[in-house]
């Protein structure tokens, strides 16, 4: 069977194509037709259409197409007359795809018993194959993209891939064509009524200015102050701006308003900004003369739209970029083009200095409630970027992953440490119950690095998870070689291994507060030299060598052979990574 092949890269040409036409400010329709003819061409299709539901979502219409049998959009609509809920449609790759929220494919229409009741349309109009991928933005579906192929077809998942980022695209397009046609409509709408008031001459002049100067300056691209400054001197009063839950946002001048005004001001004239059904923000002016209420009242709703296009904007921008932002942390860590030139280039366009030291945290949040995830989440990225300036961060899954800088050894694994515990207890302040666990991976200098870095980093997660430490931090350095033998052994065989060896310590150094197992982890740490062992504690050397005689005869080692040096340090590693502490006096005394 044949197979999709779009052109990836030019896949965002959709977008920026359909951005360009509303730019000219063309009809819907013929934007429409454009995103139809562009993914024909980039999916490989022989015809391609769009179709949009009614308000009821019970029916579809064929809303644009390229390259249809002329006969067959007749035939399209009159089938589409009926109920999706009905039994003859709702098995239809579009009712399916509409239903399901994800790409419905058939292979082959003569073959597929699904298709039975449209096999003569299909054979009549010449297609074997049908794509069919929702168009989805926020939530919201806002209708079908269906691809028509004459030979039958099968979609691979990096082929399905493409063609839901052209889906993906032409849905972005579309939300954006639909806010500027309904922009356009109210702008129009209000054109009619300053022709109403004609009559006016004063009122008309007033009216249009107001009109103008707001659409020149969303054109222009004004900001949120911008839009307030510029209402504010049409109307002759200050304006304010909050977000939904009326925090203020911004005021056209300085001081602000009087504090008494507010989106629920008894006197205040509101606007609400709104995209679709969400209420993101107020746009508040005080009362003004009443002959003048009904163009003030234009003014505010109009200035809310304005700033309602605005934010689309700043969403669609924001999105893209997370989206590029983490598809080059993937193709890092996942070691793709790790030689060549231009993960360099990507490197430096998102503050990754390649060549620096760093370090991949991976992050786990788990008993969040579903509602908060999604919150907890996004502040656990944001925390870890402004506590490590020039990490990069994203989200797979349920998972955190950020690339951040670490020069300076321990001090700068430390700063890690902090950061992630930042993250932690800003996590917990949206999601109560909420468990954050994250494993640091090992340092990573060039492009080739990065994977062994977040490969040490997620084994270091998956101990956590194995030993029952969920809600802690383990840095790959801590591990050592526990980790040759840590995934077949429990929590408690280790802890009974660590005892065993080292057991006399702990019960010694909990007896007398002495430093004895301290002094073993900084001795070994120091490769078994003890005079800079003694240089790290502050102490004499003597004080070292009387210390580690007493860690001998306590425990029956000698330090000196070294089957006896890998039993003390592997058990040292594993009370450092259990935070095992000393028996109580009851079972020291054999209680």
């Amino acid at each position: 069977m044949a197979t999709v092949a779009p052109s990836g890269p030019d896949a965002r040409d959709i977008f920026g194509e359909v951005v360009e036409s509303l730019v000219h400010e063309r009809p819907l329709a013929e934007t429409l037709a454009l995103i139809s003819r562009r993914v024909c061409e980039l999916g490989a299709f022989d015809f391609c259409g769009i179709l949009l539901p009614d308000a009821e979502g019970d029916h579809v219409h064929l809303a644009a197409s390229h390259r249809f049998p002329p006969r067959y959009v007749t035939r399209l609509n009159e089938l589409f007359l009926g109920s999706l809920h009905d039994t003859a449609l709702a098995a239809s790759p579009t009712a399916s795809a509409l239903r399901r929220r994800e790409t419905a494919v058939l292979g082959d229409a003569l073959s597929d018993e699904s298709f039975r009741p449209w096999r003569a349309l299909a054979r009549e109009f010449g297609y074997r194959s049908i794509v069919s991928a929702p168009l989805v933005v926020e939530g919201e579906v806002l209708g079908a993209l269906n691809g028509y192929s004459a030979q039958p077809r099968e979609l691979t998942d990096p082929q399905r891939r493409t063609f839901e980022t052209l889906a993906g695209q032409a849905a972005l397009a579309l939300r954006m064509t639909m806010l500027v046609d309904a922009q356009h409509e109210t702008i129009a709408k209000l054109r009619e009524a300053n022709d109403q008031l004609e009559a006016q001459r004063r009122m008309l002049e007033r009216s249009h200015d107001i009109h103008r100067r707001l659409t020149s300056a969303v054109i222009a691209g004004a900001d949120f102050h911008a839009v307030a400054q510029t209402l504010a001197g049409l109307i002759g009063r200050p304006v304010l701006v909050t977000d939904a839950a009326g925090h203020p946002i911004c005021t056209s001048e300085d001081p602000p308003p009087e504090p008494g005004l507010h989106a629920g001001s008894p006197d205040a004239l509101v606007g609400r900004i709104r995209i679709g059904a969400e209420l993101l923000g107020h746009v508040v002016v005080a009362e003004g003369d009443a002959d003048s209420h009904d163009l003030d009242v234009r003014a505010v709703e109009h200035a809310a739209t304005v700033l309602a296009l605005e934010i689309v904007k700043q969403r669609v921008a924001r999105a893209t970029e997370e989206r590029l932002r983490s598809d080059f942390l993937s193709d890092l860590l996942d070691g793709r083009d790790a030689g060549g030139e231009r993960i360099g280039e990507r490197a430096r366009h998102y503050g990754l200095s390649l060549g620096a030291e760093h370090r991949v945290v991976v992050v786990a949040l788990e008993h969040a409630g579903h509602d908060r995830r999604a919150r907890a989440f996004a502040l656990v990225a944001q925390t870890l970027a402004e506590r490590l300036p020039g990490a990069l961060t994203g989200q797979v899954g349920d998972l955190v992953t950020a690339a951040v800088p670490a020069a300076g050894g321990e001090r700068a694994l430390d700063r890690v440490r902090t950061a992630i515990a930042a993250a932690r207890d800003r996590a917990a302040g949206v999601a109560a119950g909420a468990v954050l666990s994250a494993g640091i991976g090992p340092p990573a200098r060039a492009a080739a690095d990065f994977p062994a870095s977040h490969a040490g980093a997620t084994r270091s997660l998956d101990v956590l998870r194995r030993l029952g430490r969920t809600g802690q931090t383990l840095a790959a350095d801590g591990l050592g070689i526990l980790a040759l033998f840590v995934d077949a052994a429990r929590p408690d065989e280790l802890e009974a291994l660590a005892r065993q060896v080292l057991g006399p310590v702990l019960e010694r150094d909990a007896r007398t507060g002495g430093a004895l197992l301290r002094t073993l982890e900084s001795y070994l740490a120091c490769g078994c030299d003890a005079r800079a062992c003694a240089r790290e504690l502050y102490v004499h050397v003597n004080t070292v060598r009387y210390r580690l005689r007493q860690v001998q005869e306590l425990c029956g080692l000698d330090l000196r052979d070294p089957h006896d040096l890998l039993r003390a340090t592997m058990a040292r590693l594993i009370v450092r990574l259990l935070e095992i502490d000393a028996p109580s006096a009851g079972r020291a005394n054999g209680a």
